[in-house]
């Protein structure tokens, strides 16, 4: 399984509630639209910052985001379609109305590690 993983920081002055409100509304469908059925997981986790499990130092971040794809060729249809001369100017557009771009982190990982040593996922992962 190929994975796509950003960490994510909404724009100075927005609040927390109006970032993934724009996330989850606006963002997301644009994005799912543009992959397609490549895309087979979209998931945001939202940082809980009332949390009472304070390890390590506190985040200055508000979301990570995961993106999977069954495998090499999704992903790279799925960025094909995204990065497309008529889709990457809206996409890059919509990213400054709720995210602090310098702050965005991408990486893009193979998914080996399960408790089983096989690789990908499965329901209890």
């Amino acid at each position: 399984m190929k994975k796509m993983i950003a960490v994510l920081k909404r724009k100075p002055g927005m609040s927390f509630e109006d970032f993934r409100t724009y996330y989850d509304t606006r963002h997301v469908p644009l994005v799912k639209g543009l992959m397609g059925d490549n895309l087979i997981n979209y998931v945001r986790n939202y940082v809980d910052s009332d949390s009472p499990f304070a390890v390590g130092v506190k985040l200055d971040f508000d979301c990570v985001t995961e993106f999977h794809f069954v495998d090499d060729a999704a992903f790279e249809r799925a960025v094909k379609a995204v990065e497309h001369p008529d889709n990457a100017p809206k996409v890059r557009a919509d990213e400054l109305n709720f995210l602090d771009m310098s702050y965005t982190k991408v990486a893009i990982v193979n998914v080996h590690d399960r408790t089983d040593g096989k690789p990908g996922l499965t329901a209890k992962s």
